[in-house]
């Protein structure tokens, strides 16, 4: 299954399984962690210990809820954009060699 949070497919931040969480509260609980289940909150992925949700998030698991957190994400990620030029710098062997395969093609 493929995450899509705003129709309620959930992907447990512990695992990676995929939960139908379309409904109720915003605690999920992920059943591939035995012998313990695991729960997290719906919206931010937070583990929620003992089932109790501490997060600032809101209760309720419905679409409105959903599309009201999306929207919060949003506003957050465009206000904190990702940058992704700045990668790890390399050593100049390790170009050098990238560039000498790349070159060879």
């Amino acid at each position: 299954k493929i995450e899509r949070p705003l129709e309620g497919i959930i992907a447990c931040p512990s695992c990676g399984n995929c939960i139908v969480a379309d409904g109720g509260c915003n605690v999920v609980t992920c059943l591939n962690h035995k012998p313990h289940f695991f729960y997290f909150c719906c919206f931010c992925g937070t583990e929620c210990m003992g089932g109790i949700s501490t997060c600032g998030c809101r209760r309720r698991n419905d679409s409105s809820s959903r599309i009201e957190m999306q929207e919060k994400r949003n506003e957050e990620n465009r206000a904190k954009p990702l940058d992704l030029t700045n990668s790890p710098k390399e050593s100049k062997e390790k170009r050098g060699w990238k560039l000498g395969i790349l070159a060879s093609i």
